[in-house]
């Protein structure tokens, strides 16, 4: 969901009239994203535990992890 978003505001970026503002927009959902997504996953580890952190280990923060099989 994260990462979607973060696409979003980067096309906001690439595609405004006023970069300023596209820059400001992406500044400030990645300040929101450093500070948010740490306290969001120790709730979800308190949550489910062990299984969180499987899954956690297994896949990645933003975009799904490469594995070789």
């Amino acid at each position: 969901m994260y990462t979607s978003i973060y696409i979003i505001f980067i096309s906001f970026f690439l595609v405004s009239a006023n970069w300023l503002i596209g820059l400001a927009w992406l500044t400030g959902y990645t300040v929101l994203m450093i500070s948010r997504v740490p306290k969001e996953e120790a709730l979800m580890e308190q949550r489910f535990g062990f299984e969180y952190k499987a899954w956690a280990a297994y896949t990645g923060r933003f975009l799904p992890r490469i594995r070789k099989q």
